[in-house]
């Protein structure tokens, strides 16, 4: 009998005795339970079979609700910024970027200077060949306003334009000029913590205040928002050895493998899974958990082999509301992280593990990453060889009624 005909069957047996704790327990009095009849329950732990950290491309911080700027555990960001509705023909005698802080990143931080500077080329996001060395791309001799990075995770910094950028402004207002508008960015020097800015994805993103006399006409003030931001991203990170890895505004990811094909050895007539729970070992020594975000983690189902070159994601999934199973509940001694328990845990064992286990060539590798990889840093160590799959199912009885 196949796995998808005793899901018939044995639906309301699940219902009533399994998803409802009262009922379970009464369900399996020795009076009124007959494993011969009802079938019965059992969980089972697999142990990943394999795990690995991989590096997928590079993530865009275009999308980005956040600007990032400083630096921190090896990373180094940088924000890059364009203000295109800029006043035509203008004459522009005062100008500040008003930036306000959604928070910080970073042990005992101390405030650092911001310099902006011009950009010589166009681009588009942090991904474009031109920023492989991003020093070429900027003038770095033309200071257009600096600002100091406070350590308060909750205000509003204002860079004033200098000469230098009064005068670079009224060129990019100037139609005449062969002075073209490629925005500018933000540089830093000594910086021990990440300072975060909300990106134009967010009302409270960069705006700029313009004073300015447009050609025959009295003087105005204004202000826009940017029309285009991102930052670039530089790591020297450092991996612990034996350690598996998930880290925001960089490329790695772990990759686990589970054999759920033992189940069907072990039960030929087929199981029926009612819940599943993904443990990740962590190792707490090596990870930096973002405060406001925490372990902010999901899983995809892999359909790439964990040596191939290129991650594939099962493609079927995309659509269904739970392609997507969240990781992001800390166990009480700190030592997993895991799926929450209920709805959560069941959609992970309908989603990923009922379904693969009843294909022929079942998908049991597994794709672990942030969920949101470009608005905090964040980075979690991971124990290899320690993760396990927690799986509760129904046997079915020996015989139907």
């Amino acid at each position: 009998m196949s796995l998808r005909t005793l899901t018939t069957v044995f639906l309301s047996f699940i219902v009533f005795g399994f998803w409802g704790c009262e009922e379970t327990t009464e369900f399996e009095k020795q009076q009124l339970f007959s494993p011969s009849v009802q079938g019965k329950l059992a969980i089972d732990t697999l142990s990943a079979e394999m795990d690995t950290t991989f590096s997928i491309p590079e993530p865009s911080t275009r999308a980005s609700d956040r600007l990032l700027v400083g630096s921190f555990s090896g990373f180094e960001c940088r924000p890059i910024l364009k203000f295109a509705n800029l006043p035509t023909n203008a004459s522009i005698s005062e100008a500040h970027i008003k930036f306000i802080t959604a928070g910080i990143t970073g042990d005992s931080p101390q405030s650092f200077t911001i310099k902006a500077h011009p950009i010589k080329n166009d681009w588009i996001s942090n991904q474009d060949a031109t920023w492989n060395n991003y020093q070429e791309n900027i003038d770095s001799s033309i200071t257009l306003g600096t600002l100091q990075a406070t350590t308060n995770a909750n205000d509003t910094l204002i860079m004033q334009m200098d000469s230098a950028g009064l005068e670079l402004f009224n060129r990019w207002t100037d139609e005449d000029s062969s002075q073209f508008n490629y925005g500018f960015l933000l540089d830093f020097d000594n910086a021990n913590f990440i300072k975060e800015f909300n990106s134009n994805r967010n009302p409270r993103g960069p705006q700029l205040v313009l004073t300015y006399t447009p050609p025959s006409d009295t003087t105005r003030k204004d202000s826009v928002l940017s029309t285009s931001d991102a930052f670039l991203i530089e790591s020297n990170f450092n991996k612990a050895p034996n350690r598996n890895y998930v880290i925001s505004l960089s490329p790695w990811v772990t990759l686990l493998q589970f054999d759920t094909n033992s189940l069907l050895d072990k039960f030929p007539k087929g199981i029926i899974i009612e819940s599943a729970n993904l443990q990740l070992a962590i190792d707490r020594s090596n990870t930096l958990f973002s405060e406001e975000f925490g372990a902010f983690l999901h899983i995809l189902p892999l359909t790439s082999d964990l040596d191939d070159k290129v991650v594939e994601i099962d493609s079927s999934v995309f659509g269904s509301p739970t392609f997507s199973v969240d990781v992001a509940q800390i166990s009480e001694d700190s030592s997993y992280i895991d799926i929450r328990p209920s709805t959560e845990r069941r959609d992970f064992a309908r989603v990923f593990i009922q379904d693969r286990i009843e294909d022929p060539q079942p998908i049991k590798k597994l794709y672990i990453g942030f969920k949101n990889n470009i608005d905090f840093l964040s980075y979690i160590a991971l124990l290899k060889h320690k993760h396990r799959l927690i799986i509760e199912y129904w046997i079915p009885p020996d015989r139907r009624f």
